[in-house]
């Protein structure tokens, strides 16, 4: 019985280590602005807050940052991505409890839209975890389990 409770134990002490975060205590937030520029896109402005109390590690990438774990809610507009680079390489973002990580980018639409949200998958680092040296592709496919999807607000889309 003894190794049993301690088997149980430490398989729950070792999920809670490897994820650490839930969509509940990371927060991701975001306006619109119509662009000046550019008919049918939207320039967003994004925030990711980490409301735990532990620090949180997630992958991001040296060229277009976030853009290609972001999609949206509405079947006729996808993340618009101006710079196609030949290259682009793993960062790793900390971020402390109650920090926030700011980004944009820009959504183009197709068609009439009058409301849409955004989602936004994460991929969950360990704070030991290295990213130098490593394809982002692999580090996505090794760490599956740890993605987190995080949903933010449907929002009216400026005209």
């Amino acid at each position: 019985m003894k190794l049993f409770l301690l088997s149980v134990f430490s398989l729950l002490t070792s999920f809670a280590i490897a994820h650490p975060h839930s969509a509940d205590s990371i927060h991701f937030d975001y306006t619109f602005h119509k662009s000046e520029h550019m008919d049918k896109v939207i320039q967003v402005n994004a925030s990711i807050t980490n409301q735990s109390s532990k620090h949180f590690y997630f992958l991001s990438e040296s060229c277009n940052g976030l853009d290609y774990y972001i999609t949206t809610t509405a079947l006729n507009a996808s993340v618009y991505i101006f710079v196609h680079c030949n290259a682009t390489f793993p960062r790793k973002i900390t971020l402390a409890p109650g920090a926030s990580y700011e980004f944009k980018t820009n959504i183009k639409y197709h068609s009439t839209l009058k409301k849409m949200g955004l989602n936004l998958v994460l991929t969950q680092l360990s704070e030991a975890y290295q990213v130098d040296e490593k394809f982002i592709s692999n580090i996505n496919r090794d760490l599956k389990k740890n993605h987190l999807k995080l949903s933010g607000p449907v929002l009216i889309v400026p005209q």
